[in-house]
């Protein structure tokens, strides 16, 4: 009798002994605890003047030589420059601060330091290189400031949307809807390519429709490197050295898309987005932060709302137009023309984005601005200013 006892003590110590190591082997990845949920009650809608929103407020004009710009995929102000990817020009410009360029990146084809296309960019200001994915070749491409070459180096395998710098010595890398790859995050060496970490698995179910492509999926706050899916509830990641936690929850009561929609079965984008677009808020973009504030734009119904989110007093400023007051008596207020003209980061602790002159030539009485005219020779203006 004791001998049988023994051996049941036994065996149940093995088992709680093997549930306690097999435990600290499953991946909190997806048991993540939020930092901090933020609250938005869309009805709280404050349109107010462009220029009240500061307290000072620049433009900048862009010039380029006679050769106009043509669709703006990425635009990065680093290390008093601006860079900019060029969709229809297939390049990249560098420019100074007074809009000055300082040179044009152009080295389309498929040898070694060319690319097919600019899928995204950053500036490594510890180095002075210009870091460029072109997915379609699956490699990363180091650039001078003069334009040469520095260095290449291929990507695992998969299909990769982003890029951003960890630090000196590795990459994160994004894949959003690609079956190629089993994980939304690769953390790789810069100078190897190798993978040093993957984050996150890709739910193949949601991956058809909830991770299409937007601006950027990545931002920076001090030395720390934060993320966002455009559709995944409103959640804002931190990727720390091992591991990705979970900073912010944006929520919007009633009109968060709900676990059980995005467990269900979609064919692709476009049904994803005609079913929930008269129902939940989507397509959260265009994330950056300053000291004091969280900024993010999203879609919802037949508008874009821009939020100017208080950290510290926990209040926030809703918007869905930009109503610009500056030499220009102009009111954009599409969803598209709004999101396009919206905020896309931030630099020295203010907030840029940038115009287009369109918007101007057809709904304003003034063509002027910051003192200058806007023709359809203008390129898009960008603009730079503090918070109030």
């Amino acid at each position: 009798m004791c001998e049988c006892i023994t051996m049941i003590m036994f065996k149940l110590y093995i088992f709680i002994l093997l549930y306690i190591i097999l435990s600290g082997c499953v991946s909190n990845e997806n048991q993540l605890t939020v930092q901090e949920e933020i609250f938005i009650d869309l009805h709280e809608i404050q349109d107010r003047p462009f220029t009240a929103l500061f307290e000072e407020l620049h433009y900048i004009f862009l010039k380029t030589r006679g050769e106009a710009l043509g669709i703006i995929t990425k635009l990065e102000m680093a290390d008093h420059k601006i860079l900019v990817a060029d969709q229809q020009n297939n390049a990249l410009y560098i420019f100074d601060l007074d809009g000055n360029l300082i040179r044009k990146i152009y080295h389309y084809g498929k040898g070694v330091g060319e690319y097919i296309k600019i899928s995204d960019f950053y500036y490594d200001s510890e180095n002075g290189f210009i870091v460029l994915l072109d997915r379609n070749q699956g490699k990363v491409i180091k650039y001078r400031l003069d334009g040469t070459l520095d260095s290449e180096i291929l990507l695992p395998e998969g299909f990769y949307s982003k890029i951003y710098p960890i630090d000196q010595n590795r990459i994160a890398l994004y894949a959003s809807n690609e079956r190629l790859s089993e994980y939304n995050y690769k953390i790789i060496d810069s100078h190897t390519g190798l993978v040093k970490k993957e984050m996150m698995p890709i739910d193949l179910k949601k991956s058809r429709f909830l991770n299409f492509l937007t601006f950027s999926n990545f931002y920076s706050r001090d030395d720390e490197v934060l993320t966002y899916q455009v559709a995944d509830q409103g959640m804002v990641y931190h990727i720390d050295q091992d591991t990705i936690l979970a900073e912010y929850q944006i929520q919007f009561g009633d009109y968060t898309i709900p676990e059980e929609v995005l467990s269900s079965e979609f064919r692709d984008v476009g049904e994803f987005v005609d079913f929930i677009q008269d129902q939940y808020v989507y397509r959260l973009s265009n994330i950056c932060e300053t000291d004091r504030h969280l900024l993010f734009g999203f879609h919802f119904r037949d508008a874009y709302y821009q939020c100017i989110f208080d950290k510290s007093e926990k209040e926030y400023l809703l918007f869905t137009q930009i109503l610009n007051d500056f030499n220009a008596d102009i009111t954009i207020e599409d969803k598209w023309e709004v999101s396009n003209n919206a905020f896309k980061g931030t630099y020295n602790n203010k907030v840029y984005g940038y115009f287009w002159p369109d918007v101007f030539l057809i709904d304003a009485n003034s063509k002027m601005i910051a003192n200058q005219m806007v023709t359809d020779q203008t390129n898009p203006i960008v603009y730079i200013g503090e918070l109030k």
